[in-house]
């Protein structure tokens, strides 16, 4: 049995109703049809308004997951950002509740360092109740544990940090998804001290809202340390796979936080 992390933020934003923040990976959705009552399932039970997905499978997987899933959920409520194919089989999604969200626009950082990995997504988007614009960023770096791995997690994750320090002052941003990496060690997983260090220029600095630091590898570790934590539902064959999540600007300071451990046999 395999425990991964998923991350759910509810962001109180000023004059308005919290909403709540999901990075999910989807494990390699296409059109998987057993697996489709157990996603419903989660997603019920965490009750998100945004949703940044990350293993979806192509037009198809884009299509199926709204239709199949979040359509059954709730036919009338969900809305995607325009899906963006990339050269990797698996591509980054973005869903949201259209009466919580407006979206502006979307394009994509080039972050890729070889073939079968990821660019980094934005979207633009709006909140609609309190008129609040912020970026959200759709992240899925190298995966697998190594030197080399992590040598390009690192540059993926410098080429992000520099985008991001280039935005205008004050732009409100979160950055979500699936980052592979394994822990704060500065040697062996460098790629964190770049997205969250201070430097020169931290307009583009990130925090990890939740404040476990360590080796998130070590599953008992985040299992021990994470308080007042609800009992999620035990799924079969669904594995949730997700990173730090990270925030900057004025929106990180409006945020509480919540995790849950869900278990995938």
């Amino acid at each position: 049995m395999r425990i991964l992390m998923s991350f759910f933020l509810f962001f109180s934003f000023i004059f308005a109703s919290t909403a709540r923040i999901m990075t999910y990976n989807l494990l390699n959705f296409e059109d998987d049809n057993s697996r489709e009552d157990d996603y419903i399932a989660i997603l019920e039970f965490a009750e998100p308004d945004l949703i940044i997905a990350q293993e979806v499978v192509g037009q198809t997987g884009f299509s199926k997951f709204k239709s199949d899933v979040l359509d059954m959920i709730d036919p009338d409520a969900w809305s995607s950002a325009p899906f963006t194919s990339q050269s990797a089989q698996q591509d980054i999604a973005l869903f949201y509740h259209h009466d919580h969200f407006t979206f502006v626009s979307t394009s994509i950082i080039n972050t890729a360092q070889s073939s079968g990995t990821r660019d980094v997504i934005e979207w633009v988007m709006v909140h609609t109740q309190s008129g609040i614009e912020f970026n959200v960023y759709g992240v899925h770096f190298k995966a697998s544990s190594g030197d080399s791995n992590a040598a390009e997690r690192l540059e993926e994750a410098t080429i992000l940090r520099n985008y991001l320090n280039e935005l205008p002052e004050n732009t409100q941003l979160i950055v979500g998804g699936d980052f592979n990496i394994y822990s704060n060690n500065s040697s062996s997983e460098p790629a964190f001290d770049m997205l969250t260090g201070s430097g020169d220029d931290n307009d583009g600095q990130l925090f990890d809202p939740v404040d476990r630091i360590g080796h998130w590898h070590t599953t008992v570790l985040m299992q021990t340390s994470i308080p007042n934590r609800p009992e999620p539902p035990t799924l079969e064959e669904v594995q949730l796979e997700a990173w730090m999540t990270a925030l900057t600007g004025s929106l990180y300071r409006m945020v509480s936080w919540m995790i849950y451990l869900i278990c995938g046999m």
